[in-house]
């Protein structure tokens, strides 16, 4: 039951505590995280579908003939969307609150993990899913900042200023 909780649900927890990041952001932040959301959703999803066309992995079940913990379309398991789509939301707070961000990543981490333990993906899919996520994050974050007044007193959040004066 847990396994199969975490492995459908995880995703829904990230997107929450990502939407409370939001709301925490001043109102340039927010517009920022916005478009750098909606950005990295289309770069996630030309990756996914060119990933997807480019590779085909049965599923575990049928490849073992086994029986996942929670019932699954027989289709291609490479990549998994659910595993992008966390690992993506994880990648964009990143941009904007690092510690919370590598929390979600590590949730996102952990949906896959179980989506394997579930019989439903290979290793490689949840791989494959954590690296499209994090690759379309990081072009929707850096082009946000570039359209969302430009780098001007942006700081990436792991970022420390020169102690040094002048």
């Amino acid at each position: 039951m847990l396994i199969t909780a975490v492995a459908q649900y995880t995703v829904f927890a990230v997107l929450a505590c990502a939407a409370v990041v939001w709301l925490t952001l001043g109102e340039r932040e927010r517009v920022a995280m916005l478009v750098a959301l909606v950005l990295a959703v289309v770069v996630g999803g030309g990756l996914l579908l060119a990933s997807a066309v480019g590779w085909y992995d049965p599923r575990p079940f049928v490849v073992d003939g086994t029986i996942p913990l929670f019932p699954h379309a027989p289709d291609n398991g490479f990549p998994s969307d659910h595993t992008i789509a966390a690992s993506l939301v994880a990648g964009v707070v990143m941009g904007f609150r690092l510690r919370t961000g590598l929390a979600l990543l590590l949730a996102s981490i952990v949906l896959g993990a179980a989506r394997v333990a579930a019989q439903v993906h290979h290793v490689p899919d949840i791989a494959a899913g954590v690296l499209i996520g994090l690759a379309a994050a990081a072009v929707g974050v850096i082009l946000a900042h570039a359209a969302v007044g430009g780098w001007a007193g942006w700081r990436l959040p792991w970022h420390r200023p020169d102690p040094r004066p002048g």
